[in-house]
């Protein structure tokens, strides 16, 4: 499988695998904050991480997977070093 380098963003370093990115946060790394999204499968693999959907907030720990419907806005706060999976669906 060949990992392609797509940014660095907002303490966040992502990649294009095959079928889906891996992410790999900085601890207070911050990632969407927006509504332009796909629906998306998101497994966060290690660490912990705030999670806003909406108007929804919760805090998951490594390991877990959780859905982002498709055009809704979502922000994705590292608490500490985080790694995690997004697949489109």
């Amino acid at each position: 499988m060949k990992l392609e380098f797509i940014k660095s963003k907002n303490g966040f370093k992502s990649y294009q695998a095959n079928g889906f990115k891996i992410y790999y946060g900085k601890r207070n790394s911050m990632a969407g904050g927006n509504n332009i999204n796909p629906a998306e499968i998101i497994y966060l693999i290690s660490g912990k991480m705030k999670v806003v959907i909406g108007d929804e907030t919760v805090k998951h720990s490594a390991p877990i997977k959780f859905k982002i419907p498709e055009k809704t806005y979502h922000e994705l706060q590292s608490l500490t070093k985080t790694i995690f999976l997004v697949f489109n669906q």
